[in-house]
């Protein structure tokens, strides 16, 4: 059974969630990830996780 996912927006969108699946070296391609992108200006990497 393959869960279904809605339509990628964007090319690049589905691009980028491949190939961050691949450097966490997942190998099954209908895995199921959660990817999280933070914009913005930090002092340091402590103030990006808090």
């Amino acid at each position: 059974m393959v869960a279904l996912q809605p339509p990628a927006t964007d090319h690049r969108d589905l691009v980028a969630e491949h190939t961050c699946m691949r450097v966490r070296g997942v190998k099954d391609a209908c895995a199921s990830t959660r990817t999280r992108a933070v914009v913005g200006a930090f002092k340091t990497d402590g103030d990006l996780r808090n």
